[in-house]
């Protein structure tokens, strides 16, 4: 009974393993999905803006230097 008892708890810290290593691989995936969206809307801000809002915008980041 308690040689069963062992063999089960090695299945659950299979089971929290696993789902750690799940966890922390979604976790990159999410991260790595986030910086790519933020990366393609930077670009297309960029794109679509105004010579005059370049401007300013690059005044402004200048400015917190």
């Amino acid at each position: 009974d308690a040689q069963e008892s062992r063999g089960l708890g090695d299945v659950y810290k299979r089971q929290i393993l696993s789902l750690l290593m799940i966890t922390v691989i979604l976790k990159v995936i999410i991260e790595i999905t986030l910086r790519m969206t933020i990366a393609t809307v930077s670009k297309i801000i960029k794109a679509t803006e105004t010579p005059e809002t370049a401007i300013k915008n690059q005044t402004m980041s200048l400015m917190q230097l």
